[in-house]
């Protein structure tokens, strides 16, 4: 007995979608902290700069028993960086975005 045969139909081709780049995501963004954002973070306690790598490469100045945070560039870097403070079980005192 013969094999019935399907109906053969061309191959779907699903279209492949790709995330937008961070420039693109940052040009889209409507948010006013998108656009050159830029974090200080203020902790109590004197670290020196030897934490400086520890922290992703960000400026590290103790300053009067308390210890400053700079060059975070964005939220995702600042939300590691919170992460760490907390690690260490440091006391934070401020997280603000300076006037630029």
């Amino acid at each position: 007995m013969p094999r019935s045969s399907k109906c053969a139909s061309k191959p779907r081709h699903r279209s492949r979608r790709t995330a937008p780049s961070s420039e693109e995501s940052i040009a889209k963004s409507s948010s006013p902290l998108a656009h050159h954002a830029r974090y200080e973070i203020k902790v109590k306690g004197s670290l020196d700069a030897r934490w400086t790598a520890w922290f992703d490469s960000t400026s590290v100045t103790p300053l009067n028993g308390e210890t400053i945070i700079t060059g975070i560039v964005d939220q995702p870097k600042l939300r590691g960086i919170l992460n760490k403070i907390w690690d260490l079980n440091l006391v934070l005192i401020s997280v603000k975005q300076p006037k630029s």
